[in-house]
């Protein structure tokens, strides 16, 4: 039976405030924000800066290419990537207006994004009233870790899988996983020095380890970020970055035209990615 991890102190109700995604609507050490909670005039993913940290920033990932480059919505002011952000939605179709929205953000150094999605009653209690078909999508920034990060005794990977295994009903609930980065993943050591081996070789062996048990699951499907899926994000952002993203006229846009080609680009490589693995088991 999988049991719920113990939630650790959180330092967002001390002094060291951890960095959060939405500060408007993040309550303290309430990791956890409901579409029905976001007060009028806010938004579930916020900001220019706040849909940055969360999905869309562009990480300088030389296994792309030699000369790649890292993106922010501000290159004077880059966003901190320190918030790693989880969202759960779901949909009783494709058509339908989802039932259930929420996103969930991490606490550095203590709980992972994916702590409070499986710690969530209110999603748990959804999804045991299915009892049709349903599709849960979870958009997470990154791959959810395997004894990678550096909460070395921790695998959201493996928690996640336990949690689908005994709170869904999966003859009513698919579930599909959707990451818009790599975690460790992908890295290539010749890119290291001997101390950066040392120092993150087994992270890695770690994370290719649970990419691979994700993939042979048959719990779940796996894939990157594709086109289609940046536009259900926007969704519940602010007004104001859905109007930047739809002016395709105006050269000054932020999620412009330049911004749109790298990220595609990036979404090509995380795909490739998966799908290098996907052909490569144990």
């Amino acid at each position: 039976m999988f049991k719920k991890k113990q939630q650790r102190v959180c330092r967002c109700s001390s002094t060291q405030r951890a960095p959060t995604l939405n500060s408007q609507i993040s309550r303290g050490t309430d990791h956890t924000v409901r579409l029905e909670d976001v007060k009028e005039g806010f938004s579930l993913l916020g900001n220019k800066k706040q849909f940055c940290q969360a999905y869309a920033h562009i990480v300088q990932t030389p296994e792309l290419s030699p000369n790649h480059s890292n993106w922010c919505q501000d290159m004077n002011d880059p966003c901190s990537t320190k918030p790693v952000i989880a969202m759960a939605l779901l949909h009783e179709n494709d058509i339908n207006a989802p039932k259930y929205v929420a996103r969930y953000t991490n606490c550095a150094d203590t709980n992972h994004a994916e702590d409070f999605l499986l710690a969530d009653k209110t999603l748990e209690d959804h999804l045991k009233a299915v009892s049709s078909p349903h599709i849960l999508t979870l958009f997470l920034s990154l791959q959810p870790c395997h004894y990678s990060s550096n909460a070395t005794t921790q695998s959201c990977t493996n928690n996640l899988l336990s949690w689908i295994k005994n709170s869904i009903n999966l003859s009513f609930t698919k579930i599909e996983l959707i990451f818009s980065y790599p975690y460790r993943t992908h890295w290539d050591v010749k890119h290291f020095n001997d101390q950066e081996i040392k120092r993150y070789g087994k992270a890695i062996s770690n994370a290719k380890i649970g990419l691979k048990i994700l993939l042979q699951s048959k719990l779940i499907k796996v894939r990157g970020m594709q086109a289609d899926d940046w536009k259900v994000l926007l969704e519940y952002c602010d007004k104001s970055v859905q109007e930047d993203w739809t002016s395709v006229e105006n050269p000054d846009a932020t999620y412009g035209k330049t911004f749109k080609e790298l990220r595609a680009e990036m979404d090509l490589f995380t795909n490739k990615v998966i799908d290098t693995y996907r052909a490569n088991s144990f």
